[in-house]
């Protein structure tokens, strides 16, 4: 990793959704866990791999169909080739960040929503020697 920008990259994904448990047949009201799964190429990417997933639960409040709470997690693994650079210059190496996510979307109207949400962070920025961080968050959604 010399910090210089290097040009071209590409990479592979993959995700899936499968809705669990829905109230009626056909009906968007349920829950759902979804998985996703994504590689770089090492050499050009500071972040190489990362794995999420997580659980949906549309209309858990019977008066609010349209509300969904959801539990995320995800981690991000940081390049081999980033830590062979960081260990040659004797920097703290980089591994993986774990983020664990709470949140509650607000459907206010068919094109307004809000989402209030609460985030561990465990490792940020991949390292050990960075002291783990609570994050709270809020979203504002406007459908066009």
């Amino acid at each position: 990793e010399s910090g210089h920008p290097v040009h071209g990259t590409g990479g592979v994904y993959l995700l899936g959704q499968q809705m669990l448990f829905a109230h009626a047949p056909g009906s968007d009201v349920g829950l759902s866990a979804w998985g996703a799964l994504s590689w770089a190429p090492p050499n050009r990417n500071r972040v190489s791999a990362m794995a999420a997933g997580g659980l949906s639960y549309q209309g858990i409040l019977p008066s609010r169909p349209w509300d969904g709470l959801a539990f995320i997690a995800a981690i991000a693994g940081y390049s081999p080739d980033l830590r062979d650079g960081q260990r040659a210059r004797g920097e703290p190496l980089q591994h993986a960040e774990i983020v664990l996510e709470l949140n509650y979307r607000i459907s206010l109207a068919d094109w307004l929503w809000l989402q209030p949400d609460v985030q561990g962070v465990i490792q940020p920025k991949g390292r050990s020697d960075v002291a783990d961080a609570l994050v709270a968050g809020f979203a504002v959604g406007v459908v066009l």
